[in-house]
C-alpha cells in the first residue's frame, strides 16, 4: 500500500489488480490517520483495489482545501475501468461532492451531511463550522457523477433534510430509506459479507434491489432493534396506564364516587 500526503489529507492506494477501485472517504473522528484508511480490511478481504482518503482533521472535505487531493486521486482512478465512491456521514459528503471529479461510476453515501455551512444547513453543529473554508460548500448541481445511492433514516430530521438537499441538486439520486437506523446506517454494513452485497448491488444500478437489501439488513441492526423494543415497551406502558385509568373514568361517568 502506497501513502501520499497533501496539506489536509492522507491518500492510501492499495492495488490488487482488480479493475474496480473503491474510493473511500473517512468519517468524523476516524482514528487511524496516517496508518490505514476507512474500509481497508474488508475491501482487502473482498479483493477490491482501493483508494482511501483520510482527513488529517475533522475538516469535512470543503472544496477550498481539496484541489491538491483531488488531482492526486484523479491520476489514480484513471487507471481503473470502474470507480465506486463510498463514505459515511462526513465521508459520504466527500463521496457525493467529488464523485464526478474522480470519475465515479457508482456512489454510495450513508447518512451524508449535505453541507457544514450553517447558513445552508440549520441542523449543523456550530463546532464544525469554519467561516473561512466552509461557506457555500453544499452539494450542487454538477457535483455528482455516476449512479448515486443515498441511504438514510427519514426519521432523523437533519439526515432527511440533507437527503432532500442532495436530491434537489441532483434529481437522479436514488434515496434509499432505512427507518429507525438513526444516523448510524453504517451498522447495517459492518460485516464483510454485507459490504460485499452493498457494493455489488449498487454497482448493478437497480434501486429496487438496493432498497430490498437495505430493508433486509436493517431488521437485525441493533439500533433498529433497540428502537423497535423501546417503541413496544412504551406502547405496553401506555396500554397499561389506559387500563388503570379506565375503571375510574367509568365510575365518574356513572356519577359514582
Amino acid at each position: 500500500m502506497n501513502i501520499f500526503e497533501t496539506d489536509e489529507v492522507f491518500i492510501h492506494h492499495a492495488e490488487t489488480n482488480n479493475p474496480v477501485v473503491v474510493v473511500t472517504f473517512s468519517h468524523l473522528d476516524y482514528n487511524q490517520k496516517g496508518i490505514s484508511f476507512w474500509g481497508a480490511s474488508p475491501l482487502e478481504k473482498l479483493g477490491y483495489s482501493a483508494i482511501g482518503i483520510v482527513a488529517k482533521r475533522d475538516i469535512w472535505y470543503p472544496p477550498a482545501v481539496m484541489d491538491q487531493t483531488l488531482e492526486a486521486v484523479e491520476r489514480l482512478t484513471a487507471q481503473y475501468s470502474s470507480v465506486i465512491a463510498y463514505g459515511f456521514s462526513m465521508g459520504a459528503y466527500g463521496a457525493l461532492k467529488y464523485s464526478k471529479r474522480i470519475g465515479a461510476n457508482t456512489v454510495i453515501a450513508l447518512s451524508p451531511q449535505a453541507s457544514v455551512d450553517v447558513t445552508e444547513n440549520r441542523f449543523m453543529d456550530l463546532r464544525f463550522y469554519n467561516h473561512d473554508i466552509h461557506q457555500k460548500m453544499g452539494i450542487k448541481t454538477g457535483d455528482i457523477g455516476g449512479n448515486a445511492f443515498l441511504i438514510y433514516d427519514p426519521y432523523m430530521e437533519a439526515d432527511n433534510w440533507s437527503a432532500h438537499f442532495v436530491l434537489n441538486a441532483h434529481p437522479e439520486t436514488h434515496l434509499i430509506t432505512a427507518p429507525r437506523a438513526q444516523h448510524e446506517t453504517i451498522d447495517m454494513f459492518s460485516s464483510t459479507e454485507a459490504l460485499s452485497e452493498l457494493l455489488l448491488t449498487c454497482s448493478e444500478g437497480n434501486p429496487q434491489k438496493v432498497s430490498k437489501l437495505v430493508h433486509r439488513l436493517r431488521k437485525p441492526a441493533w439500533r433498529v432493534d433497540g428502537a423497535r423494543n423501546a417503541y413496544l415497551a412504551a406502547r405496553r406502558n401506555r396500554n397499561a396506564q389506559v387500563y388503570e385509568i379506565e375503571p375510574e373514568a367509568t365510575q365518574l361517568a356513572d356519577g359514582s364516587s
